[in-house]
């Protein structure tokens, strides 16, 4: 993903506020329990970061997971890179498109250029859990792929769900003019470097709340 030359006051302050993970939050809408980070994007301005998985997730095994990511309207797009770099790994892209609704993307990036698609990673809307009011726009996705992928030179990497994970997060004020997945997006500021912490994100009634959202197991 792009990155952009600020001041060097305002990149140094958004590197070092990143945000850290440890408050729990449990979902009236959708049902699901998410691990929730609210990290700093600007000074005294925070984004919600959320993130839920199964509750019986064997040790080194690849699993799906929900996104959830509460953003203030000035929030043109939100972009989440699991694997806490903005290269190499998963890359989550959203931005908000109507009042009960959102685009979702699932990108990949090799370098400092604008990530391409990801046909390797799913993500799917759930609609109960994304909508917009007049201060803030949030979208819910189940992500297939996000936990689980081949980085640089093919290396297997897997997000454990003992522990925290870092993860990179960068937006910008410019919203994609369309509702396509693959929509162009701008260049994004600087990216902060928050933490999950999976251990408090597990939901033993996976199945039973892709079923109610989804219609799934």
């Amino acid at each position: 993903m792009h990155w952009t030359l600020g001041s060097m006051l305002a990149s140094a302050l958004l590197l070092f506020v990143t945000g850290i993970a440890g408050s729990v939050f449990q979902d009236p809408d959708t049902g699901f329990t998410f691990s929730n980070t609210d990290a700093a994007y600007q000074l005294g301005k925070t984004i919600a970061l959320r993130v839920a998985i199964p509750g019986n997730v064997s040790f080194g095994s690849g699993y799906d997971a929900v996104i959830q990511v509460a953003a203030p309207l000035e929030i043109g797009y939100a972009g989440i890179a699991w694997g806490g770099n903005m290269i190499y790994n998963p890359l989550t892209v959203a931005w908000s498109s109507g009042t009960n609704s959102a685009v979702v993307s699932a990108r990949w990036a090799t370098g400092h250029t604008t990530p391409t698609k990801d046909t390797r990673t799913t993500l799917k809307l759930i609609p109960k859990g994304t909508k917009r009011n007049g201060t803030h726009w949030q979208f819910t996705a189940l992500c297939s792929g996000c936990t689980s992928y081949l980085g640089r030179s093919n290396a297997n990497y897997t997000l454990g769900t003992r522990g925290t994970n870092k993860i990179a997060f960068a937006y910008s004020a410019t919203k994609p003019s369309s509702t396509s997945s693959d929509a162009t997006i701008a260049i994004h500021e600087t990216p902060i470097y928050p933490t999950w912490d999976f251990s408090v994100a597990g939901n033993p009634r996976w199945s039973e709340l892709l079923t109610t959202n989804l219609g799934q197991t």
